[in-house]
């Protein structure tokens, strides 16, 4: 399950990045990211370009995209 909240905290440090904008340099539709995250899942290839993106630390990526469970 991905923590959705928390990767949009890590957009909103980066500037408040909109969902349009981190599709766009991920490298998918807008639509496409909105059904990962109203799914709260992702592809690895798309979580590693968003950890990129967003500048998430490895160690906190591993609590973000791949969490039991999301407060």
């Amino acid at each position: 399950m991905v923590n959705v909240p928390e990767i949009k905290a890590y957009m909103a440090r980066r500037g408040d990045m909109t969902n349009k904008e981190l599709a766009k340099r991920i490298g998918t539709s807008s639509a496409t990211l909105a059904r990962w995250f109203e799914k709260r899942d992702m592809p690895t290839s798309a979580a590693e370009k968003v950890m990129v993106t967003l500048e998430i630390p490895a160690d906190e990526a591993m609590k973000i995209f791949f969490c039991s469970d999301v407060a």
